[in-house]
C-alpha cells in the first residue's frame, strides 16, 4: 500500500505533464511512471522531453515503480479535496486508488516498457552549480524571438553558446533577433534547445535554487532538488548571429521607455490583422509613429525622444515585435541604434547596458 497526500500529488502532476505527448501515438506514454520508496519521484516524456519530480509518499514500505494514465490521474486528484490522504494498492492484474469514500480501478500496465530517459555517456556537467533565477532570466529574456513551426526548424528553439567564461543566448525567426550575455564558469560550448525543450527546462528552474547543468552532444539535463527535466537538442549548425549587430547604425535615439510602449499600443489599435507595420518617423526630438489599415483609417501619435544626428528618418517596422523587446527590459529609458544610410534592423537595449539587445529587421511600408 502506497499512501499520498492528494494537494502534493496534484502539484507534481501539473508539473510533469507538461512533459507529455502533444498526440497519444504511443499509448504507454499518456502514463505517468511513479516510483516509489527512498527516491519517490514521478516522472513523465514523450521521448524528446521528460520531467521528473519528486513528491513525499515516505509512508509507503515498498520499493519499485508503477504506471497510472496521466489525464485521468489528474481529474481524480481535482475533484478531492487537497488536504485529502489517498492510498494505492497494487494487485496482481490492477492497480486500485482509494481517496475518501472514492475508489478507482485501473487495469495494470508493467513500467518495464516506459521509455524512462536517462544520462547518456557523452553527457557531462556543463556546471555544477548555477543559480536557477539566473538561468531563467536568459531564456525569458530571449524566449520571445523563437520561431514557431518555422521550416527552418534550427530556429523553433533558443541557441546558447559559451566562449570564455561568457554565456551567450539568443532566439530568432529571421525577422527579430533577442540576445543576452553573463558571465558564466562554464567550459566552452554550444548547442540548441527546442521550443517544447525550453517550456520543459523552465520548469526546473522554478524554485530558487541552485541546479547542474548536464550537456551531451545529444540532449541537456537540468537537476534540481525538487524538479529534473530533460531534452534532446538540435542537430543543427546555427546561424551566425553576430552579423546582426555588425550593423548596428550611428544614429542612436533615446526614449523613455513608458513613452514609447503607450505610443505604439495606440497605434496598434487601428491595425489589420494581416499586415502588421507601423511607419516610424524619426525626426529632431519626436518619434512619429503613424498606423493605417485596408479601410483608410490612421492613427498618429507622437513621442519625445533625443537624438544623437538632427536628421529626419522613416523606417517601417512591425509594433509587436519593438513591444515584445522592450517589455523584458527593466530600465527607465530605451535605447535605439539605427543606420540612416542602409536597411538594417532597429538595435534596440537598456539605456548604458549592453547586456541584452533586440533586432528588429524593417518591413516595406
Amino acid at each position: 500500500m502506497i499512501g499520498f497526500n492528494v494537494g502534493d500529488l496534484l502539484n507534481s502532476l501539473n508539473v510533469v505533464g507538461l512533459a507529455k505527448p502533444s498526440r497519444e501515438v504511443i499509448p504507454i506514454l499518456g502514463n505517468v511512471y511513479i516510483n516509489y520508496g527512498a527516491n519517490s519521484h514521478l516522472l513523465v516524456t514523450d521521448m524528446d522531453v521528460q520531467l521528473a519530480s519528486r513528491i513525499d509518499i515516505s509512508r509507503s514500505d515498498l520499493s519499485g515503480s508503477l504506471l497510472l494514465p496521466l489525464g485521468k490521474l489528474v481529474g481524480i486528484c481535482k475533484v478531492h479535496d487537497k488536504s485529502e490522504d489517498g492510498v494505492i494498492n497494487i494487485g496482481a492484474n490492477n492497480l486500485s486508488i482509494r481517496i475518501g469514500v472514492g475508489r478507482y480501478t485501473f487495469n495494470k500496465v508493467s513500467p518495464d516498457d516506459f521509455p524512462v530517459q536517462v544520462s547518456r555517456e557523452d553527457e557531462e556537467s556543463l556546471c555544477p552549480s548555477i543559480s536557477s533565477p539566473l538561468m531563467k532570466k536568459c531564456v525569458q529574456l530571449v524566449e520571445h524571438a523563437q520561431a514557431i513551426n518555422d521550416v527552418r526548424y534550427y530556429l523553433n528553439g533558443i541557441h546558447f553558446e559559451v566562449i570564455d567564461n561568457v554565456m551567450h543566448v539568443v532566439a530568432t525567426d529571421g525577422h527579430r533577433l533577442a540576445y543576452f550575455r553573463m558571465d558564466v564558469d562554464m567550459k566552452n560550448t554550444n548547442f540548441t534547445v527546442p521550443k517544447k525543450g525550453v517550456e520543459v527546462l523552465k520548469k526546473a528552474l522554478d524554485q530558487e535554487e541552485q541546479v547542474e547543468i548536464k550537456v551531451g552532444n545529444k540532449s541537456i539535463e537540468i537537476v534540481g532538488e525538487q524538479v529534473s527535466a530533460r531534452s534532446n537538442l538540435v542537430d543543427c549548425r546555427y546561424p551566425d548571429y553576430r552579423q546582426f549587430f555588425k550593423q548596428k547604425g550611428d544614429l542612436k535615439v533615446l526614449v523613455k521607455r513608458a513613452d514609447l510602449v503607450n505610443g505604439l499600443r495606440r497605434a496598434v489599435i487601428i491595425l489589420d490583422l494581416k499586415r502588421r507595420a507601423i511607419k516610424l518617423t524619426f525626426d529632431k526630438d519626436k518619434i512619429e509613429i503613424f498606423a493605417t489599415n485596408a479601410a483608410g483609417e490612421t492613427a498618429d501619435d507622437d513621442v519625445p525622444c533625443s537624438m544623437s544626428k538632427n536628421i529626419k528618418l522613416e523606417r517601417g517596422f512591425n509594433p509587436e515585435y519593438i513591444l515584445d523587446a522592450i517589455s523584458v527590459i527593466g530600465s527607465e529609458n530605451i535605447e535605439m541604434w539605427i543606420d540612416p544610410n542602409s536597411d538594417s534592423g532597429l538595435v534596440i537595449m537598456g539605456e548604458g547596458d549592453e547586456s541584452y539587445a533586440a533586432v528588429v529587421m524593417q518591413m516595406r511600408l
